[in-house]
């Protein structure tokens, strides 16, 4: 299968841009990214739900993996380094701030990765070094920041399968995905959407099929003993609590408040990943303001025309048409994520859960940024400030 990138995407613009400016600005971004992190390590307190993964440095081990069923691989890391910092330090912070400044440098060779130009790369970075909710997932307990890395690798894997079809790449998607999926399993719709990509893309060539094919059942086989173990030891009360607050779907004894909860799951991502307003309390809406349900409405609207319009390329892709199948892996990712919360197994909209999302959606909006400048004939500044 030949390389294919859009070539709006993959070409350079008039104005040359050298390696070494690049290299300066992602440096600035990444020292950027660490200055406005710090400040969240300042007091060295906790998050109001950062005292739970805390606690696994006071129990035992078997414990401390049944008190994180979702994140066992996370927690068992997490109670060494807590076993090994003094208490009420910031260093106990170490890990997730490392993992948050690490996410800006991998965004950027996810995007040399799918071919991004210069440009574009710089933008796809500027969006995990300043989206407010990767700021704060950084300098929390828990393993968002680390989930943020992890789906940005994912991605680059399943790119890699994609691009070059040898059995080596396609080993290490099946080993990395399974075990991503144990430190978190809210990775398991980015693992999932990106075999599902590749074997859509393998339509038609048995050869390339079948150990596509392999790799998937052999990853879905693991993460549905990880998902059956994790349902075993998750507390039915914290599915209703996510149900009440709007942030998970229950279609079977709540269907009416599903069109509701879509609406703030949506508001609660753009609120999260951009910093738009959020017209209720967040994360658990239990109260709306008059009229807080016809702006978010608005922003929710607003968000699926402009990611169903980046999708666009990876649709026309689908439909045999020249596109963009390098964007199918981040798309099927964000669709697989969304059928999650909607068959009522992952929360969205919390400001945290849905940070696996970034990068499957920083990849669409700048891909579709760069089409609207180049069908727009836009200036560089002109882009940049459409950009900002």
């Amino acid at each position: 299968m030949a390389d294919h990138y859009d070539t709006d995407i993959a070409t350079t613009t008039l104005h040359s841009f050298s390696a070494a400016r690049e290299r300066v600005i992602i440096a600035a971004m990444v020292v950027f990214g660490l200055i406005v992190r710090l400040p969240g390590i300042a007091n060295h307190g906790l998050f109001y739900d950062d005292a739970w993964p805390a606690m696994v440095a006071h129990v035992g081990w078997r414990s401390a993996v049944a008190m994180s069923p979702t994140d066992p691989g996370f927690a068992i890391v997490e109670r060494v380094w807590l076993h090994v910092t003094p208490a009420g330090s910031w260093v106990r912070f170490f890990l997730p701030l490392t993992a948050g400044v690490f996410a800006i440098f991998v965004a950027w060779w996810l995007g040399r990765t799918y071919g991004f130009g210069p440009r574009a790369r710089i933008g796809l970075v500027a969006l995990i070094a300043m989206s407010p909710e990767a700021i704060e997932c950084s300098v929390r307990l828990k393993e968002y920041s680390t989930d943020l890395v992890l789906a940005m690798v994912i991605l680059i894997l399943v790119e890699r399968v994609r691009r070059f079809e040898r059995p080596g790449e396609t080993a290490l998607l099946a080993a990395a995905g399974s075990a991503s999926c144990l430190v978190s399993l809210l990775l398991a719709p980015i693992v999932l959407g990106g075999w599902t990509a590749l074997l859509v893309r393998s339509r038609g060539s048995s050869s390339r099929t079948r150990p596509l094919a392999a790799g998937a059942l052999v990853t879905s086989f693991i993460l549905l003993a990880e998902g059956w173990w994790s349902l075993r030891h998750t507390p039915t009360g914290l599915s209703q609590q996510w149900v009440s607050g709007k942030h998970l779907v229950d279609l079977v004894h709540h269907a009416n408040w599903a069109p509701s909860t879509i609406l703030l799951v949506i508001g609660g991502t753009v609120h999260g990943f951009f910093g738009l307003p959020m017209p209720a309390p967040h994360p658990f809406p239990t109260v709306l303001a008059a009229g807080s349900m016809r702006w978010i409405a608005v922003e929710a609207l607003v968000a699926l025309i402009v990611v169903g319009w980046c999708s666009t390329p990876a649709l026309r892709e689908l439909r045999g048409r020249e596109g963009a199948p390098e964007l199918i892996a981040p798309l099927a990712g964000i669709l697989t994520t969304a059928a999650a919360c909607c068959c009522g197994f992952i929360p969205l909209g919390t400001g945290r859960t849905e940070l696996v999302l970034l990068p499957g959606i920083g990849l669409l909006l700048v891909h579709g940024l760069r089409r609207l400048r180049v069908a727009a004939r836009m200036a560089d500044r002109t882009a940049a400030i459409c950009a900002i």
